[in-house]
């Protein structure tokens, strides 16, 4: 368990973020794994600078949800499937209570995935790893309440990475 606290330049700005998770060994290469914890940002500067934006923004707020489990096999593999689900509130958005302000916290955003990761540890030669993920995140629309896909989905994620391992020994030959 932990705790996070931000306190931002207004008086409004301040957070007291509670956040845990735990691992369960089921066996010696069976591991479970859950989290949970809350989440609070500064909003954007651009949002907040006196005369252009709102210098009386709220934190924004998030809570995540992770499920997980992990595999060890062979000698250097391993395997993690992870499920998550995560909600935003306090966002920064158009302006919709307060027409003077051009911004307010009116965003409301939801997300869930899940992630499958494989990966090879180091050894004499090379490493890596692979993941896949899919996912779907929508937002609220302010003026009408109506949830709709975010701008910022991105509902396929496949990221690869390999390394090798080189040695050169440029000393071999030289005599003294």
């Amino acid at each position: 368990p932990g705790i996070n606290i931000l306190k931002g330049p207004s008086a409004n700005q301040l957070s007291v973020d509670p956040r845990a998770g735990i691992r369960v060994d089921i066996t010696e290469n069976q591991t479970l794994k859950a989290a949970w914890g809350y989440y609070s940002q500064l909003p954007a500067i651009q949002y907040t600078i006196p005369g252009y934006g709102n210098p009386n923004l709220n934190l924004e707020k998030n809570i995540q949800y992770v499920l997980g489990h992990e595999t060890k096999f062979f000698d250097n593999y391993s395997s993690d499937v992870q499920l998550w689900y995560k909600t935003s509130d306090n966002l920064t958005g158009p302006a919709i209570n307060n027409p003077n302000n051009k911004f307010e916290n009116s965003i409301q955003s939801r997300a869930k995935g899940i992630e499958v990761f494989l990966k090879k540890k180091q050894s004499d030669f090379w490493f890596g790893w692979i993941s896949y993920g899919i996912s779907s995140a929508e937002q609220r629309d302010p003026a009408t309440g109506i949830w709709r896909y975010s701008d910022y989905d991105r509902t396929h994620s496949l990221n690869i990475e390999n390394k090798k391992k080189i040695t050169i020994n440029i000393f071999k030959n030289i005599r003294h």
